[in-house]
C-alpha cells in the first residue's frame, strides 16, 4: 500500500494480482488486473502520474494514472519483489527481491542502471530514510540499517 505525496490517494495491490487506486474518501479512480500472481508492493511516482506494481514473478509493472495503463514492464529478479520506492525525487526506481538483488532503474528510459548482490538473500522489505543514504532492510528475522 501506498500514500501519494499529496495525500491525496491511496493505492494498493491484492493477492489476486490486482491494483487499485482510491481518493482518501475511498472513491475508487482505477482498478487494474496487474497479473494473476500476487502483488506485494506498489508505490507512487512523486508526481503522482505513475504507479508500479511488482509482487511473485520476475517482473515490475509501470502504469500511467489516472488511466491505468501500462507504460512498461521491468525484468531482472527472480522468485518476488518485496519492495519499490522511487527515490532522487523520482529519477530512479528501486527494487529489493527476494533472491537477494536491488536494483535502480533509471525512470527517464526505464532502463536498469546497476543491480547490486546483497551479501545475504533474507532481504524481504526495503524502506529508505529521508536522506536516501540509508535503508532499512527487514528480514526473516531481523532488521538491518
Amino acid at each position: 500500500m501506498d500514500i501519494s505525496a499529496d495525500g491525496k490517494f491511496v493505492a494498493a495491490g491484492s493477492y489476486g494480482g490486482r491494483a487499485a487506486v482510491w481518493t482518501m474518501n475511498g472513491e475508487e479512480v482505477t482498478a487494474f488486473v496487474v497479473s494473476k500472481k500476487n502483488l506485494s508492493s506498489v508505490t507512487f511516482s512523486p508526481d503522482g502520474s505513475t504507479l508500479a506494481t511488482a509482487g511473485l514473478g520476475d517482473d515490475i509493472w509501470i502504469y500511467s494514472l489516472p488511466a491505468g495503463e501500462l507504460l512498461t514492464t521491468l525484468s531482472g529478479h527472480k522468485i518476488a519483489i518485496g519492495s519499490l520506492n522511487f527515490i532522487n525525487a523520482g529519477k530512479q526506481l528501486f527494487s529489493g527481491g527476494y533472491e537477494g538483488s536491488v536494483r535502480f532503474w533509471n525512470t527517464s528510459n526505464w532502463e536498469e542502471d546497476r543491480a547490486i548482490a546483497m551479501e545475504d538473500a533474507d532481504g524481504r522489505m526495503f524502506v529508505f530514510f529521508g536522506d536516501e543514504k540509508h535503508i532499512a532492510v527487514g528480514k526473516e528475522s531481523a532488521v538491518q540499517v
